[in-house]
């Protein structure tokens, strides 16, 4: 393995560190959910997830034009056009 690419990698899970400290340290992901079944933790993160999009989202509408990935960019005149209501529900309903 090149000296480059242990960087990259490296560069990419420093990302995938800093997203679970944040959700452990102020989302409270891991001592907020006391439950013992698989299913219950799954959904737990997947609230506490959530509730790091809603963060995300409402940062980047007050000051940050920045994108996590190239998805993004190719659904923002999509996503723009949905008010907040409507964007939750179709979340809802691809998760059900």
């Amino acid at each position: 393995m090149s000296e480059d690419e242990i960087v990259r990698i490296y560069g990419m899970r420093w990302s995938i560190e800093t997203f679970f400290k944040f959700t452990k340290s102020y989302l409270k992901l891991g001592t907020e959910f006391h439950g013992r079944s698989f299913d219950m933790l799954i959904r737990y993160t997947t609230v506490v997830f959530g509730r790091y999009l809603v963060m995300e989202y409402e940062r980047r509408q007050e000051n940050d034009e920045k994108s996590l990935g190239g998805l993004f960019f190719l659904f923002a005149d999509e996503v723009r056009d949905l008010d907040y209501q409507t964007a939750l529900q179709q979340l809802m309903t691809l998760f059900i």
